[in-house]
Protein backbone atom coordinates (compact mmCIF):
# COMPACT_ATOMS: atom_id res chain seq x y z
CA UNK A 1 0.00 0.00 0.00
CA UNK A 2 1.21 3.40 -0.72
CA UNK A 3 2.45 5.87 1.90
CA UNK A 4 -0.07 8.55 1.19
CA UNK A 5 -3.17 6.84 1.74
CA UNK A 6 -1.65 5.22 5.18
CA UNK A 7 -0.38 8.62 5.99
CA UNK A 8 -4.05 10.20 5.50
CA UNK A 9 -6.01 6.81 7.62
CA UNK A 10 -3.41 7.60 9.97
CA UNK A 11 -4.35 11.55 10.67
CA UNK A 12 -7.99 10.75 9.86
CA UNK A 13 -9.62 7.71 10.57
CA UNK A 14 -12.94 8.87 8.96
CA UNK A 15 -10.98 9.62 5.77
CA UNK A 16 -13.56 7.45 3.53
CA UNK A 17 -11.38 8.71 0.23
CA UNK A 18 -8.13 7.32 1.99
CA UNK A 19 -9.69 3.47 2.63
CA UNK A 20 -10.88 3.14 -0.82
CA UNK A 21 -6.96 4.18 -2.45
CA UNK A 22 -5.42 2.26 0.38
CA UNK A 23 -8.09 -0.59 -1.05
CA UNK A 24 -7.72 -0.67 -4.63
CA UNK A 25 -4.03 -0.16 -3.64
CA UNK A 26 -3.62 -3.45 -1.74
CA UNK A 27 -6.05 -5.04 -4.55
CA UNK A 28 -3.08 -4.29 -7.07
CA UNK A 29 -0.75 -6.30 -4.84
CA UNK A 30 -3.09 -9.12 -4.39
CA UNK A 31 -3.91 -8.65 -1.02
CA UNK A 32 -7.60 -9.63 -1.21
CA UNK A 33 -8.19 -9.98 2.70
CA UNK A 34 -6.55 -6.57 3.61
CA UNK A 35 -8.16 -4.72 0.49
CA UNK A 36 -11.47 -6.04 1.82
CA UNK A 37 -10.96 -4.89 4.77
CA UNK A 38 -10.15 -1.25 3.37
CA UNK A 39 -12.97 -0.89 0.71
CA UNK A 40 -15.27 -2.23 3.45
CA UNK A 41 -14.67 -0.09 5.94
CA UNK A 42 -15.05 2.70 3.22
CA UNK A 43 -18.08 1.68 2.57
CA UNK A 44 -19.22 1.71 5.80
CA UNK A 45 -17.98 5.31 6.27
CA UNK A 46 -20.03 6.43 3.29
CA UNK A 47 -23.31 5.26 4.67
CA UNK A 48 -22.18 6.97 8.45
CA UNK A 49 -21.61 10.03 6.59
CA UNK A 50 -24.51 9.50 3.83
CA UNK A 51 -22.31 10.27 0.83
CA UNK A 52 -23.27 8.53 -2.19
CA UNK A 53 -21.18 7.48 -4.27
CA UNK A 54 -22.93 5.33 -6.29
CA UNK A 55 -21.39 1.96 -7.35
CA UNK A 56 -17.75 3.54 -7.53
CA UNK A 57 -17.19 1.13 -4.42
CA UNK A 58 -19.62 -1.73 -4.22
CA UNK A 59 -17.82 -2.22 -8.20
CA UNK A 60 -14.56 -2.35 -6.46
CA UNK A 61 -15.53 -4.61 -3.45
CA UNK A 62 -17.08 -6.81 -5.71
CA UNK A 63 -13.99 -7.10 -7.78
CA UNK A 64 -11.93 -8.05 -4.94
CA UNK A 65 -14.29 -10.48 -3.59
CA UNK A 66 -13.93 -12.40 -7.17
CA UNK A 67 -10.52 -11.72 -6.99
CA UNK A 68 -10.07 -13.33 -3.65
CA UNK A 69 -12.63 -16.44 -4.49
CA UNK A 70 -10.43 -17.04 -7.84
CA UNK A 71 -7.31 -17.36 -6.23
CA UNK A 72 -8.41 -19.70 -3.45
CA UNK A 73 -10.19 -21.97 -6.34
CA UNK A 74 -6.89 -21.98 -8.25
CA UNK A 75 -5.17 -22.55 -5.26
CA UNK A 76 -7.48 -25.68 -4.68
CA UNK A 77 -7.50 -26.93 -8.17
CA UNK A 78 -3.63 -27.41 -7.80
CA UNK A 79 -3.77 -29.19 -4.36
CA UNK A 80 -6.40 -31.40 -6.28
CA UNK A 81 -3.98 -32.13 -9.52
CA UNK A 82 -1.09 -32.84 -6.87
CA UNK A 83 -3.65 -35.12 -4.86
CA UNK A 84 -4.95 -36.86 -8.21
CA UNK A 85 -1.20 -38.00 -9.61
CA UNK A 86 -0.43 -38.90 -6.08
CA UNK A 87 -3.50 -41.25 -5.84
CA UNK A 88 -2.91 -42.99 -8.99
CA UNK A 89 0.63 -43.45 -8.18
CA UNK A 90 -0.22 -45.32 -4.86
CA UNK A 91 -2.77 -47.20 -6.92
CA UNK A 92 -0.51 -48.55 -9.02
CA UNK A 93 2.06 -49.01 -6.56
CA UNK A 94 -0.47 -50.77 -4.36
CA UNK A 95 -1.16 -53.50 -7.51
CA UNK A 96 2.74 -53.94 -7.95
CA UNK A 97 2.69 -54.89 -4.54
CA UNK A 98 0.05 -57.34 -4.74
CA UNK A 99 1.46 -59.02 -7.89
CA UNK A 100 4.93 -59.20 -6.23
CA UNK A 101 2.99 -60.90 -3.37
CA UNK A 102 1.27 -63.27 -5.75
CA UNK A 103 4.53 -64.45 -7.68
CA UNK A 104 6.64 -64.53 -4.29
CA UNK A 105 4.23 -66.85 -2.73
CA UNK A 106 3.80 -69.29 -5.60
CA UNK A 107 8.08 -69.65 -5.44
CA UNK A 108 8.91 -67.06 -8.19
CA UNK A 109 11.84 -64.89 -6.98
CA UNK A 110 11.85 -61.33 -6.88
CA UNK A 111 15.33 -59.65 -7.42
CA UNK A 112 17.40 -59.07 -4.64
CA UNK A 113 17.94 -55.86 -5.28
CA UNK A 114 14.38 -54.82 -4.79
CA UNK A 115 13.85 -54.48 -0.83
CA UNK A 116 9.97 -55.99 -0.21
CA UNK A 117 7.61 -54.03 1.12
CA UNK A 118 7.37 -54.91 5.39
CA UNK A 119 4.42 -56.22 6.85
CA UNK A 120 5.10 -55.36 10.36
CA UNK A 121 2.43 -52.54 10.12
CA UNK A 122 0.26 -53.96 7.94
CA UNK A 123 -0.06 -57.78 8.38
CA UNK A 124 -1.44 -59.93 5.04
CA UNK A 125 -4.25 -62.22 6.20
CA UNK A 126 -3.81 -65.65 5.27
CA UNK A 127 -6.65 -68.23 3.95
CA UNK A 128 -7.39 -70.84 7.02
CA UNK A 129 -6.83 -73.29 4.01
CA UNK A 130 -3.25 -71.76 3.84
CA UNK A 131 -3.11 -70.71 0.55
CA UNK A 132 -1.13 -67.79 -0.18
CA UNK A 133 -3.44 -66.94 -3.48
CA UNK A 134 -6.22 -64.99 -0.89
CA UNK A 135 -3.65 -62.47 0.47
CA UNK A 136 -3.47 -59.70 -1.67
CA UNK A 137 -6.95 -59.54 -2.11
CA UNK A 138 -7.73 -59.76 1.73
CA UNK A 139 -4.68 -57.25 1.98
CA UNK A 140 -6.38 -54.78 0.53
CA UNK A 141 -9.78 -55.09 1.93
CA UNK A 142 -8.19 -55.16 5.44
CA UNK A 143 -5.77 -51.93 5.13
CA UNK A 144 -6.91 -48.78 5.74
CA UNK A 145 -5.71 -45.96 2.90
CA UNK A 146 -3.63 -44.15 5.75
CA UNK A 147 -1.62 -47.43 5.55
CA UNK A 148 -1.47 -47.74 1.79
CA UNK A 149 -0.03 -44.78 2.31
CA UNK A 150 2.85 -45.49 4.67
CA UNK A 151 3.36 -48.53 2.45
CA UNK A 152 3.80 -46.44 -0.58
CA UNK A 153 6.14 -44.10 1.29
CA UNK A 154 8.11 -45.99 3.34
CA UNK A 155 8.60 -49.09 0.97
CA UNK A 156 10.31 -49.77 -2.39
CA UNK A 157 8.19 -51.97 -5.04
CA UNK A 158 9.38 -54.81 -6.95
CA UNK A 159 8.68 -54.28 -10.32
CA UNK A 160 6.50 -56.02 -12.74
CA UNK A 161 5.46 -55.27 -16.48
CA UNK A 162 2.10 -56.65 -17.78
CA UNK A 163 3.32 -55.04 -21.09
CA UNK A 164 5.44 -57.75 -21.95
CA UNK A 165 4.74 -59.19 -25.25
CA UNK A 166 6.74 -61.97 -25.25
CA UNK A 167 5.11 -64.03 -22.45
CA UNK A 168 7.32 -62.80 -19.89
CA UNK A 169 7.08 -60.90 -16.96
CA UNK A 170 9.40 -58.61 -15.01
CA UNK A 171 9.93 -59.05 -11.74
CA UNK A 172 12.45 -56.96 -9.60
CA UNK A 173 14.73 -54.32 -10.43
CA UNK A 174 17.50 -56.50 -11.77
CA UNK A 175 17.48 -58.97 -14.48
CA UNK A 176 15.16 -61.99 -13.57
CA UNK A 177 12.31 -62.74 -15.97
CA UNK A 178 9.12 -65.12 -14.84
CA UNK A 179 8.21 -66.76 -18.22
CA UNK A 180 4.42 -67.17 -18.28
CA UNK A 181 4.93 -70.35 -19.12
CA UNK A 182 6.42 -71.15 -15.41
CA UNK A 183 2.68 -69.96 -14.00
CA UNK A 184 -0.24 -72.02 -13.63
CA UNK A 185 -3.33 -70.50 -15.19
CA UNK A 186 -4.42 -69.50 -11.76
CA UNK A 187 -1.51 -67.52 -11.05
CA UNK A 188 -1.95 -65.74 -14.32
CA UNK A 189 -5.89 -65.04 -13.95
CA UNK A 190 -4.95 -63.55 -10.24
CA UNK A 191 -2.15 -61.36 -11.80
CA UNK A 192 -4.37 -60.08 -14.39
CA UNK A 193 -7.12 -59.40 -11.68
CA UNK A 194 -4.83 -57.38 -10.31
CA UNK A 195 -4.46 -55.25 -13.25
CA UNK A 196 -8.14 -54.88 -14.00
CA UNK A 197 -8.87 -53.76 -10.51
CA UNK A 198 -6.11 -51.47 -10.64
CA UNK A 199 -7.57 -49.80 -13.93
CA UNK A 200 -10.58 -49.59 -12.49
CA UNK A 201 -9.71 -47.75 -9.42
CA UNK A 202 -8.07 -45.12 -11.47
CA UNK A 203 -10.32 -44.56 -13.94
CA UNK A 204 -13.53 -44.21 -11.16
CA UNK A 205 -10.95 -42.01 -9.45
CA UNK A 206 -10.20 -39.41 -12.04
CA UNK A 207 -13.47 -39.99 -13.24
CA UNK A 208 -14.53 -38.37 -9.85
CA UNK A 209 -11.97 -35.43 -10.39
CA UNK A 210 -13.20 -34.74 -13.56
CA UNK A 211 -16.49 -33.86 -12.03
CA UNK A 212 -15.13 -31.77 -9.77
CA UNK A 213 -13.32 -29.72 -12.23
CA UNK A 214 -16.09 -29.54 -14.39
CA UNK A 215 -18.53 -27.95 -11.35
CA UNK A 216 -15.88 -25.36 -10.36
CA UNK A 217 -15.95 -24.76 -14.41
CA UNK A 218 -19.19 -23.22 -14.11
CA UNK A 219 -18.84 -21.18 -9.94
CA UNK A 220 -20.02 -17.48 -11.12
CA UNK A 221 -22.67 -15.85 -9.12
CA UNK A 222 -24.36 -13.05 -11.51
CA UNK A 223 -23.97 -9.72 -9.54
CA UNK A 224 -27.72 -8.89 -10.01
CA UNK A 225 -28.08 -11.84 -7.20
CA UNK A 226 -25.79 -9.80 -4.86
CA UNK A 227 -27.13 -7.55 -2.23
CA UNK A 228 -26.20 -3.99 -2.31
CA UNK A 229 -24.57 -3.77 1.11
CA UNK A 230 -23.64 -7.14 1.94
CA UNK A 231 -22.30 -8.28 -1.28
CA UNK A 232 -23.25 -11.49 -0.59
CA UNK A 233 -25.80 -14.02 -2.40
CA UNK A 234 -29.78 -12.48 -1.29
CA UNK A 235 -31.44 -15.54 0.51
CA UNK A 236 -34.23 -13.16 1.23
CA UNK A 237 -34.29 -10.28 -1.05
CA UNK A 238 -36.85 -7.35 -0.99
CA UNK A 239 -37.65 -4.74 -2.51
CA UNK A 240 -37.93 -0.90 -1.80
CA UNK A 241 -40.56 1.84 -3.20
CA UNK A 242 -37.15 3.23 -4.84
CA UNK A 243 -37.54 -0.36 -6.83
CA UNK A 244 -33.92 -1.41 -5.51
CA UNK A 245 -33.91 -5.00 -4.42
CA UNK A 246 -31.79 -5.51 -0.78
CA UNK A 247 -30.95 -8.78 1.34
CA UNK A 248 -33.65 -8.57 4.26
CA UNK A 249 -31.45 -8.81 7.01
CA UNK A 250 -28.61 -6.42 5.63
CA UNK A 251 -31.45 -3.51 4.86
CA UNK A 252 -32.80 -3.81 8.38
CA UNK A 253 -29.36 -3.59 9.73
CA UNK A 254 -29.29 -0.68 7.68
CA UNK A 255 -31.91 1.28 9.14
CA UNK A 256 -31.60 0.43 12.46
CA UNK A 257 -27.78 1.31 13.23
CA UNK A 258 -27.54 4.17 9.96
CA UNK A 259 -30.90 5.38 9.63
CA UNK A 260 -34.29 5.57 7.94
CA UNK A 261 -33.45 5.74 4.38
CA UNK A 262 -32.55 3.86 0.91
CA UNK A 263 -29.00 4.31 1.38
CA UNK A 264 -28.83 3.86 -2.95
CA UNK A 265 -31.31 6.22 -3.44
CA UNK A 266 -31.28 8.47 -0.33
CA UNK A 267 -35.40 8.17 -0.49
CA UNK A 268 -36.47 7.89 3.17
CA UNK A 269 -37.70 4.50 4.25
CA UNK A 270 -39.18 2.61 6.72
CA UNK A 271 -39.10 -1.11 7.50
CA UNK A 272 -42.44 -1.57 6.62
CA UNK A 273 -42.32 -0.16 3.07
CA UNK A 274 -40.02 -3.59 2.32
CA UNK A 275 -42.19 -5.86 -0.12
CA UNK A 276 -40.53 -9.18 -0.57
CA UNK A 277 -39.46 -9.73 -4.14
CA UNK A 278 -40.55 -13.43 -4.67
CA UNK A 279 -39.39 -13.46 -8.44
CA UNK A 280 -35.89 -12.61 -7.35
CA UNK A 281 -36.09 -15.27 -4.33
CA UNK A 282 -37.14 -17.83 -6.82
CA UNK A 283 -34.16 -17.01 -8.96
CA UNK A 284 -31.87 -17.09 -5.85
CA UNK A 285 -33.57 -20.35 -5.22
CA UNK A 286 -32.97 -22.06 -8.39
CA UNK A 287 -29.56 -20.65 -8.78
CA UNK A 288 -28.72 -22.17 -5.29
CA UNK A 289 -30.40 -25.72 -6.32
CA UNK A 290 -28.11 -25.82 -9.23
CA UNK A 291 -24.82 -24.54 -7.65
CA UNK A 292 -24.92 -25.48 -3.87
CA UNK A 293 -21.47 -24.29 -3.28
CA UNK A 294 -22.65 -20.60 -4.00
CA UNK A 295 -23.70 -20.43 -0.07
CA UNK A 296 -20.73 -19.53 1.06
CA UNK A 297 -19.53 -17.17 -1.79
Amino acid sequence: MGSFPRRSIELDSSNLKAYFFAGQAHLGLCQWDEALNKLMHAHNLAQEQHRNFGDDITVVIRQAKRKRFEALDEKRKQEEVALQAYLNKLILRDAEYQKNTILTAHGHSVSSTTKPISTDKVPIPVDPSGSPDTAPEDYVQSASPLQLIEKAESSSFAKYDPSCLDGTHAVGTGAIVVHSSDMSPRVQARLAQVDQAAQRRMTELNELFAQVDSRRQKREVPEYLCGRISFELMLDPVITPSGITYDRRSILAHLRKVGHFDPISHQPLTENQLIPNRIMKEVVHAFLEENPWAENY
